[in-house]
């Protein structure tokens, strides 16, 4: 993530060196987008990797047959699993790019205070 994030931010620094202030937002504002997108891609699950998979090959081999016979709940197990996933993504591919671009790149913070809670949420909610 931190390799193709880099190669994504100066390709965004190049744009808006030729045109500032593109779509209404500031080059820093941009790199926080580039950054963020990084950090969330695998952590949201947007190219794959989610319980998806593993629950289509379960269906068709038959083995959700033994996953309904567990005394567990099969959509808490499910969740719990994706859950602990996108913790894992969050903590080593999210957080690490995220820190070594605001170390590169000066990026934006949010200017309310309220900002920051509607971002988790909206993080927490996928």
């Amino acid at each position: 993530n931190t390799v193709f994030g880099f190669i994504v931010a100066y390709t965004y620094v190049a744009l808006w060196d030729a045109r500032p202030q593109l779509g209404g937002y500031d080059t820093s504002q941009a790199l926080t987008y580039v950054w963020l997108g990084q950090a969330l891609l695998m952590t949201c699950a947007m190219m794959g990797g989610g319980f998806e998979d593993e629950l289509a090959e379960r269906i068709r081999t038959g083995d959700i047959a033994v996953d309904l016979y567990r005394p567990a709940d099969l959509q808490l197990w499910w969740l719990a699993g994706d859950l602990g996933r996108a913790a894992f993504h969050l903590l080593g591919r999210g957080v690490v790019p995220m820190c070594l671009g605001a170390l590169a790149f000066d990026l934006a913070l949010p200017g309310s205070l309220w900002t920051w809670p509607a971002f988790f949420v909206s993080v927490f909610l996928g």
